[in-house]
């Protein structure tokens, strides 16, 4: 739409340890999320889906529960460019 890509969080922070992430696709292309620490050139630490195809379909759902340590995670989509149109946000550990 007119807003482009975008990752809206449920919580802007969560306890460290076990988290649940989940992502509900409700635009009309695929996404994925990659999960990695904040920080210049950090290596993605969890991906969700972690199975083929590796994105998420239009209006689909997909969940993973993955262990994140303190600090700030940064989350984004790594298909065609829709992290330089806005979708990726960073979640607070605490």
């Amino acid at each position: 739409d007119s807003a482009g890509s975008t990752f809206t969080l449920s919580r802007p922070c969560v306890s460290a340890g076990l988290v649940t992430v989940q992502l509900n696709n409700l635009g009309e292309d695929a996404h994925n999320v990659f999960l990695a620490p904040a920080g210049a050139g950090a290596e993605p630490v969890h991906r969700l889906p972690g199975a083929e195809p590796f994105e998420v379909g239009s209006l689909e759902r997909a969940e993973g529960r993955f262990e994140l340590t303190r600090g700030d995670w940064y989350l984004w989509c790594d298909l065609l460019s829709h992290e330089a149109q806005g979708m990726a946000a960073t979640l607070k550990v605490r």
